[in-house]
């Protein structure tokens, strides 16, 4: 039988296998079972058993079928039993060896987290080595070249320096071990074939191989002398230089026999960013009778989930079988979630933010640790109402927290277990602290004292336990698949030899994220049905009728790592390596492999400024081009896509539940602002009740200080009720003590680091604000008749009563007699009514009131004054505690009764529209800014 038989890239692989088969052995009643197939990936034997099982047509005894990986692990196994050795391990190792062959390598790196990256490269750099048989010879140029000193560097010149010595020590490890890393277990295999038997099998064909490695070719080519081989190849040696370097070696042409016409279809679409990509992909599918004969490629893995969710219900039956990154996974994230709470730990207690971002990670707050999901999740809901003052407990507002405070805080299992039986589940405070008590065991306490990665492991071990026994990622395939790599990766590190050495927490979070990033993990699926999903080193030695390739943009297709940080591309190529050319020749090759046999392809790609179509296609326009000798032949659809903005206009129709729930209705001043400003926020926060949920800041926001500024006004003034206010030496001393009570109080436990500051700039600003209560000419006020008051009132229009709520923040009597109410303003933005001669002729309309009135604030508090001091003179100002400046609500005596009759029928007019059944609540989009920071922005879009 020939040794090489060649396949033209425009026919069907498996088929054109299967018919040689057919006609060589199954027709000469040949065994089959004595026939192996290696492929460079599993999946081709899957499909080539398929196509025989249909031309046989009877049962039969299949042939062996190899990866390429299994094979060589098939070949050293006859020689002698080993053991694969993990990446961890093996990194490790390096690391010990160069401790003691060149301990300048470790400058600056001496603990084994911080040389793991460098470990890893060199690894990697070794691998190659050794699946190429790099010879010595070729090293020793290395290291004369590093005497003199690359570019890089100074302890990876070392290493360059000691890299034949390094790499003697490694291999010598290994074979003491028995335990083989992928590089060496190839070059063992490549010594180990000539002492070997394949007596089991009469022929041995390696098919669909492209780039073949040096201790491949060793294998292959004794195997091949020795009559017990064949090599199948696809494709023609005079366009590939990886096939004709091959055929040279081998003294046998690579040309395929009759070549075929192409019949491909080509069809390119222009996308602007992945999710119209998928989109795309979505509307070819839509055409596509046959999703059986169909592949979907896709080069980059991120865009797996995003197709996944968009063609679910569409493809009908899919096969996924491509890499999906651990990092990318939502039990990644909760690692990551405990890593940052561990590393933001201090003198045992938990920054807030971190402790609850664990806690409330979806897959921790769903878990059934009672018989219901609910209890776990109403339990950390409370404690994060608690920690963000929603609820008030001793916790509120904590910035930093102790975990025993949390598990003894009664107050918020009670209102838990309230909660929960208001949901007709029964679950005692007791039951809910001890739920609590398990998830502080999992998620934080039992990560306190992880020093070594034997202690890691089962802290790991215990958390994936529960994850699985008692959450719903069972329901998940991928979160299935990802949390039983997780177990492997436990178990790697249980079993390390260096689990029971001691390393400090930072160190062991950081070596095992540092694994975790660079781990896949692949769907479960059935690749012989249905619509198939794949990478594109996984459509190897495949042909699909129908291919859809996404992400086709430079950068990743192909993907190729231009920057090799502590192997440079030169250093490669001075030991041999061709790396960077060969992984593109790689790549073009199955790009075009895969779509030369297919009827219909269709190559998606992102085109805007950041990307631009691959390299790939533009070798593929300009062979088209120049077949047909003109330019812009193919025709490239940009995807978009059909918008509907909702029109300004549109609004929310008032039912008759709302109309009289907006009829007895509580009004105040704010929820009339905000309806003049913006009907559909008054409807989102009035009506509907709705709030924005509410994030544990790193500091106190304006709200608080305001809240804070006002409380302590109030306590500190309050002695001045009906009494004229005296500020001297000993009321500013109580008033500074009870500020740094109230400090300490209510922003103490929320800030550390940098609390002086907002402390200093708060008693700046009040001992200003005592000085101006003292010294002004403007305030000289006789009495303090109201502070803080709260009241309620009604306003009659029209036959009509509306309730009104309202709080005084101050109401003095000025030495002149007459009265003042003030509202305190601690921010920046105050709004006044415009003056009188402004507002005449002041349309009824709602934008006209925003505009003119701007506020009802001050209007209302004198309005409902005046009703109980008819005979007294009342002003109302707006009092600036930033900037200690008193805006006046009049500043004319002439000008109140016009002023108030102005604001009256304003208010008239706004209080009937809001009950008018006939207008909607729409959104005012007028002022960009008040939209950019509303609350329910999103809700308007």
């Amino acid at each position: 039988m020939e040794r090489v038989i060649t396949f033209d890239l425009k026919e069907d692989f498996i088929d054109k296998l299967a018919g040689f088969i057919d006609s060589n052995f199954i027709k000469k009643g040949a065994d089959l079972s004595r026939l192996a197939f290696v492929f460079e990936g599993k999946r081709p034997g899957l499909f080539l058993n398929r196509a025989l099982a249909k031309r046989a047509k009877n049962s039969f005894y299949p042939p062996v079928f190899f990866s390429i990986d299994r094979f060589i692990d098939y070949t050293l196994s006859k020689k002698a039993p080993f053991a694969k050795m993990p990446g961890m391990e093996s990194c490790y190792l390096i690391y010990t060896l160069a401790k003691r062959i060149a301990p300048e390598v470790l400058k600056n790196r001496e603990k084994f987290s911080q040389f793991l990256p460098w470990a890893r490269e060199i690894s990697n750099f070794i691998n190659s080595l050794d699946t190429e048989d790099i010879p010595s010879d070729n090293l020793r140029n290395i290291e004369a070249n590093a005497d003199i000193g690359y570019d890089i560097p100074d302890n990876i010149n070392t290493f360059l320096k000691n890299i034949i010595e390094l790499r003697k020590a490694y291999h010598k490890e290994l074979s003491e071990k028995n335990s083989f890393p992928r590089g060496y277990a190839y070059l063992s295999a490549s010594n180990a074939v000539g002492k070997v038997s394949f007596d089991e099998f009469d022929r041995i064909f390696f098919c669909g191989f492209f780039y073949i490695q040096k201790t491949e070719r060793r294998i292959i080519k004794h195997l091949c002398d020795t009559g017990k081989a064949s090599l199948i190849f696809q494709g023609d040696g005079n366009n590939w230089p990886v096939l004709k370097s091959m055929s040279q070696e081998l003294s046998c042409p690579i040309n395929p026999a009759g070549k075929k016409k192409d019949a491909c279809f080509l069809n390119l679409h222009a996308a602007f960013d992945r999710h119209s990509q998928v989109c795309a992909v979505r509307e070819i599918l839509k055409g596509i009778r046959e999703p059986g004969s169909t592949v979907v490629v896709l080069p980059d893995a991120a865009s797996m989930i995003p197709l996944v969710s968009e063609i679910g219900s569409l493809a009908g039956e899919f096969n996924v079988s491509i890499g999906y990154p651990l990092r990318r996974s939502s039990l990644y994230s909760l690692f990551e979630f405990i890593t940052q709470a561990q590393r933001g730990r201090k003198s045992g207690e938990y920054y807030a933010k971190n402790y609850l971002a664990a806690l409330s990670q979806p897959l921790v707050k769903n878990l059934k640790i009672l018989p219901s999901f609910s209890a776990t999740r109403v339990v950390v809901h409370k404690i994060e109402e608690a920690l963000l003052g929603a609820e008030r407990t001793p916790l509120s507002g904590r910035l930093f927290i102790r975990l025993e405070e949390v598990e003894n805080d009664e107050k918020i299992f009670k209102s838990a277990s309230r909660t929960l039986k208001n949901m007709d589940i029964e679950a005692s405070p007791l039951e809910l602290q001890n739920v609590i008590r398990e998830l502080h065991s999992l998620l934080f306490i039992c990560w306190e004292k992880a020093g070594n990665f034997g202690d890691f492991a089962v802290s790991l071990g215990n958390l994936l336990d529960a994850l699985v026994e008692k959450s719903a990622i069972r329901n998940y395939g991928l979160n299935l698949k990802i949390a039983e790599r997780m177990y492997l990766v436990k178990d790697e590190l249980l079993n390390a030899p260096f689990s029971k050495e001691d390393f400090t927490k930072e160190e062991v979070f950081k070596i095992f994220r540092n694994m975790i990033e660079g781990e896949m993990t692949a769907f479960a699926g059935s690749p012989l049905k249905g619509l198939q999903i794949l990478g594109i080193l996984e459509t190897r030695s495949l042909n699909f009728k129908n291919v859809i390739m996404m992400d086709a943009n430079e950068s990743i297709l192909p993907r190729l790592r231009m920057q090799r940080p502590l192997i440079p591309h030169d250093v490669a190529l001075g030991a041999g390596l061709e790396i960077i050319g060969r992984e593109e020749e790689i790549q073009r090759y199955q790009f075009r492999r895969i779509i030369s046999a297919a009827e219909n392809v269709h190559l998606v790609y992102e085109e805007n400024f950041r990307k631009e179509k691959s390299r790939f296609i533009e070798d593929l326009l300009w062979q088209i081009e120049k077949d047909k000798k003109a330019f812009d032949v193919t025709p490239i659809p940009q995807m978009s896509f059909s918008v509907n903005v909702m029109p300004a206009g549109i609004g929310v129709k008032k039912t008759g539940k709302m109309i009289e729930f907006l009829e007895n209705h509580r009004y105040s001043a704010t929820s009339l602002d905000k309806y003049i400003h913006c009907p559909l926020r008054f409807y989102y926060k009035y009506v509907l009740g709705l709030k924005e949920k509410e994030e544990l800041a790193d500091g106190p926001e304006g709200v608080e200080i305001g809240r804070f500024i006002h409380e302590l006004l109030e306590n500190t003034f309050e002695r001045f009720i009906n009494k004229k206010p005296q500020i001297d030496e000993e009321f500013r001393g109580e008033f500074f003590a009870e500020f740094d009570r109230r400090f300490k109080q209510f922003f103490g436990k929320r800030i550390r680091s940098g609390s002086f500051l907002l402390e200093n700039v708060m008693r700046f600003r009040l001992e200003r604000f005592l000085d101006f209560e003292k010294n002004d000419p403007n305030r000289q006020v006789e009495e303090i008749i109201c502070l803080e008051d709260k009241f309620q009132e009604k306003i009659e229009f029209s036959g009509h009563a509306f309730d009104f709520t309202y709080i005084m923040d101050r109401v003095d009597r000025l030495k002149d007699g007459s009265i003042l109410i003030l509202d305190y303003k601690t921010g920046t933005r105050a709004l006044k009514p415009q003056k009188a001669a402004k507002l005449e002729g002041l349309e009824l309309n709602r934008e006209s009131i925003r505009d003119g009135i701007k506020s009802f604030q001050l209007p209302l508090y004198y309005y409902f004054e005046k009703k109980k001091r008819k005979k007294e003179i009342l002003n109302a100002a707006l009092y600036g505690l930033r900037n200690l400046k008193l805006a006046y609500l009049f500043e004319e005596k002439a000008d109140i009764e016009k002023s108030m009759d102005i604001y009256m029928k304003a208010l008239d007019f706004i209080l009937h529209e809001i009950v008018n059944p006939k207008k909607p609540f729409t959104a005012d989009r007028e002022n960009e800014n008040n939209c950019r920071h509303c609350p329910f922005f999103y809700l308007c879009r």
